[in-house]
């Protein structure tokens, strides 16, 4: 018997900044957090650390600014802005794991059948299990594993979108299986997908750009060098219209606008998501260039 999804929305921004508690208490910051209506905030309350994030450069850079303005008590480390990449998966997989621990017994098998969605929707969590053959809280636990490991991400941190996770077949003991074990379970098979060539994406965004005709030439140039393509000039004289990985966008208006001596205007607005360029020199990783989510 199959159960309706338990769907967890993709992440809603494009950019995010890393933010760290030097000095002051950490109540008056999560406050501070809360007010400054961040699109997205994960905090890890033991070390003061926050990955913020926001749909825009521009909302992301007034969000931590009314952060700094509001934060009155102390003071804090803020890091680069940066890309929000996801990741996905590539290619459907069949998951089986067993979590087996003595002392006291721990006991659980999950298979798991994994289908690819669209890239950076939304991740879709089914127990297909009747409860004769498991527990539902125990199903339940299977897919609370896999989601929280999905949040973790798989190459490098990013959280894992656009997968649908079914729960086709598993095994229980009386005594020695609980809610934990099959948790347990759930994210150590979710975590076997690393062997199933997992894949990093990224922002692709429409970029729409005007200036005056004096500047026409600069304002082509500029998006040229930072790698747009699909270059249009629109009916507009001095207006073009260019899709660009967010990557190489990022600081793009306020750099326009140096070049166009504070004349121009600059409209980014998300388009589609799309797999990280691979490194050209055979070694089909991104991580050389990319690192690690901060």
């Amino acid at each position: 018997m199959s159960h309706a999804p338990k769907k967890l929305p993709p992440p809603f921004h494009l950019v995010e900044v890393a933010v760290e508690l030097v000095t002051g208490p950490l109540d008056e910051l999560l406050s501070a957090i809360d007010q400054s209506n961040f699109t997205y905030s994960e905090i890890d309350s033991y070390s003061g650390q926050a990955i913020l994030g926001a749909r825009s450069e521009a909302e992301l850079t007034a969000g931590v600014q009314r952060l700094r303005d509001g934060f009155f008590c102390g003071s804090l480390n803020v890091g680069q802005v940066h890309v929000a990449y996801v990741e996905g998966i590539a290619q459907p997989a069949i998951i089986t794991f067993t979590h087996k621990r003595p002392g006291p017994p721990q006991f659980a098998k999950v298979v798991f059948n994994i289908e690819p969605l669209a890239p950076g929707s939304d991740v879709a969590l089914v127990n297909a299990v009747p409860a004769a053959v498991l527990p539902g809280q125990l199903a339940d636990a299977a897919l609370d594993g896999v989601a929280g490991a999905c949040r973790n991400g798989l190459i490098a941190g990013y959280p894992v979108t656009g997968f649908r996770a079914t729960l086709v077949d598993a095994a229980w003991h009386e005594l020695d299986s609980s809610p934990l074990a099959f948790e347990i379970a759930g994210r150590a098979a979710f975590r076997e997908l690393r062997n199933s060539a997992p894949i990093l994406l990224e922002p692709v965004m429409t970029i729409e750009a005007k200036s005056p005709p004096s500047c026409s030439k600069r304002l082509r140039a500029h998006l040229q060098a930072c790698g747009a393509w699909d270059l249009q000039q629109t009916a507009k004289a001095g207006a073009f219209k260019a899709l660009g990985r967010l990557v190489d966008l990022l600081g793009v208006e306020a750099e326009i606008n140096r070049l166009c001596s504070g004349q121009a205007k600059v409209v980014l607005s998300f388009d589609h998501w799309a797999e990280v360029p691979r490194r050209p020199d055979g070694d089909d990783t991104y991580l050389s260039d990319l690192g690690m989510r901060a």
